[in-house]
C-alpha cells in the first residue's frame, strides 16, 4: 500500500511537471508569434523571464465591470446635473438640445443599472478566466542596441496568449 501511494504520487508530481513545461512552452509560443509579427527586429528575440503575477477569476472581472459601470453612472449624472444648469442658467437659450442630452443621459443609467445589478451576482465566482504574467526579453530597438525589455501579457485560461502591453519606454513594437 505505501509503494502504491509513492508510485501515485511519484505520478501526479510528473503529470504536474509536464502539464506545466506545456503551459509554460505555449505561453512563450503564444509570446514568439507577436513578437514575429510586431517587433521591429523580430529575430533578434532573446527570452529571460515569464513569471505569473495573476490568475484572473470571473469574480474579479465582475468586479471591476462593477467599478467601471459605476462610474460611468456618475459621469451621466453629472451630465444632467450640468445640463439642467444651462437650462437654469440661461433661460433665453433654446433649451431642447439640452433636454435631449438630459433624456439620453437617462436611458443610458437606466441600462447601466441592469447592466450593474447583472454583474453583481458573480463576485464570488472563482473560475478562472485568465492569467496576467511578466514577460523579461531582450530585443533590438529601433536604433539597433539590444534592450532589456520587460512587458505585461495577457492569456486566456488556457494559456493562449491574448494581448502584450507595451512599456512606456518601449519602442521595439512597430
Amino acid at each position: 500500500m505505501k509503494e502504491m501511494k509513492k508510485a501515485i504520487t511519484i505520478l501526479g508530481i510528473t503529470l504536474l511537471i509536464v502539464s506545466c513545461n506545456s503551459d509554460e512552452s505555449k505561453m512563450k509560443s503564444g509570446i514568439k508569434e507577436y513578437l514575429d509579427k510586431n517587433a521591429k527586429d523580430p529575430k533578434s528575440y532573446e527570452f529571460v523571464e515569464l513569471k505569473i503575477l495573476d490568475t484572473v477569476t470571473v469574480g474579479e472581472v465582475n468586479k471591476r465591470i462593477v467599478d467601471d459601470l459605476t462610474y460611468d453612472i456618475e459621469n451621466a449624472k453629472k451630465e444632467i446635473v450640468f445640463q439642467n444648469k444651462l437650462i437654469t442658467d440661461y433661460p433665453s437659450l433654446p433649451s431642447t438640445e439640452q433636454r435631449i442630452k438630459i433624456k439620453e443621459s437617462e436611458t443610458q443609467i437606466a441600462a447601466l443599472i441592469k447592466e450593474l445589478e447583472a454583474s453583481k451576482k458573480d463576485f464570488k465566482d472563482k473560475n478562472v478566466v485568465g492569467y496576467i504574467a511578466n514577460h523579461k526579453f531582450r530585443i533590438k530597438n529601433g536604433f539597433g542596441a539590444l534592450d532589456l525589455s520587460e512587458m505585461y501579457v495577457e492569456f486566456d485560461k488556457d494559456f493562449n496568449f491574448l494581448e502584450m502591453d507595451k512599456s512606456p519606454n518601449y519602442d521595439v513594437i512597430k
